[in-house]
């Protein structure tokens, strides 16, 4: 089994099992993964996941990298963290410096998700931000959009239509990914990987105009299902242009505790390294029931399949985690502990680090 790093993993908890996690990745072949926190962190009480990715970091140090994750909302002119207050919480890219000098391995950002989007992708205010990322040279990890389906609620899937049916209040993708555009365009040098393909699997001609333009834009293969959907409808040219952007491509479970890996990831395995026809995982919520399958394996060669599994994400992130610099990290959430006591798990971090 060729050796894969799982570039989106969630954790739901400081009380979640890694290790039970961390024997579901290895039986897929999974030698390293990185930590995203969750995009519905209010929904757990929570200011972010970030202290959880410290422990990761601290309890798994050669095995898991950590994107720092956060929203952000604009007051007199400053970029400021969710619930933060004037003279407490550092404008972004100060935030930035500190979380570089922690030892992060990249940033996350779901401003792009249609339902979090509050302000243009593109906004002066987060010009800082990008900048910052790109003087550090940390990779930016950003949601952007959402399945084309979801605007249109005669072609979403069954499994999508409880949570994600948008309309007119939402941003339309086409302006989101014009946004997003416009951030490759000002930050050239900005390694930016787009998650879930930047929901470009049926307009594979648009992604290879985009990567010939965008030297450091990548894409990343975590369903969203409909991206396999569209290499299938592509036939050959879908595997032409694997062979072509082998260089360009990362692949992710958004596995969890609650959400096993094993079966997203063997499904992924199973359409690059075969050219077998079947269904996604049946148990997986937001892989099925959807009346596009089936979908038809690719069969890569062995040597694109470690640039894609592997290679590019040790070229683009790191060959292994980065070192966590402890006193840093236990003094960010002290910080943290104290400008926010609605949110328990800087605390709870920080019992476990003793």
């Amino acid at each position: 089994m060729i050796p894969l790093i799982d570039g989106f993993v969630h954790l739901d908890g400081i009380d979640d099992p890694v290790e039970k996690l961390q024997d579901r990745l290895a039986e897929a072949g999974v030698t390293r993964w990185a930590f995203l926190g969750s995009n519905f962190c209010a929904r757990l009480g929570l200011r972010s996941q970030n202290p959880l990715g410290f422990l990761l970091k601290r309890n798994f140090p050669n095995t898991v990298y950590c994107y720092a994750c956060s929203d952000y909302y604009v007051r007199e002119g400053l970029l400021l963290l969710p619930r933060g207050r004037k003279g407490v919480d550092p404008p972004i890219e100060e935030l930035v410096e500190l979380y570089d000098e922690i030892g992060i391995d990249g940033w996350k950002s779901v401003i792009g998700k249609p339902e979090r989007y509050s302000m243009p992708l593109n906004a002066p205010q987060l010009d800082g931000f990008y900048a910052k990322l790109q003087a550090l040279g940390l990779p930016l990890f950003f949601h952007v959009g959402d399945p084309p389906e979801f605007w249109d609620e005669a072609l979403i899937p069954e499994w999508a239509l409880k949570e994600w049916v948008y309309n007119e209040t939402h941003p339309t993708l086409e302006r989101l990914r014009q946004e997003a555009v416009d951030v490759l365009l000002k930050f050239p040098s900005l390694k930016i990987v787009f998650a879930h393909f930047f929901f470009l699997g049926y307009e594979l001609d648009r992604a290879e105009k985009l990567f010939r333009k965008h030297g450091n834009m990548y894409l990343d293969l975590t369903p969203g299902i409909e991206m396999y959907f569209g290499f299938t409808a592509a036939g050959e040219a879908g595997k032409d242009f694997f062979l072509e952007y082998a260089d360009r491509i990362l692949v992710g479970s958004y596995g969890s505790v609650h959400r096993d890996p094993f079966p997203i990831l063997s499904m992924i395995r199973r359409f690059m390294e075969t050219d077998d026809v079947f269904d996604p995982p049946h148990d997986i919520p937001y892989l099925w029931p959807d009346s596009r399958a089936p979908m038809k394996g690719i069969e890569l060669p062995h040597d694109v399949l470690v640039k894609i599994y592997s290679k590019n994400f040790e070229r683009i992130v790191a060959e292994k985690p980065r070192s966590l610099n402890q006193a840093a990290a236990r003094a960010e959430m002290v910080r943290l502990s104290k400008i926010d006591n609605a949110d328990p798990l800087p605390g709870q971090v920080l019992e476990r680090w003793r």
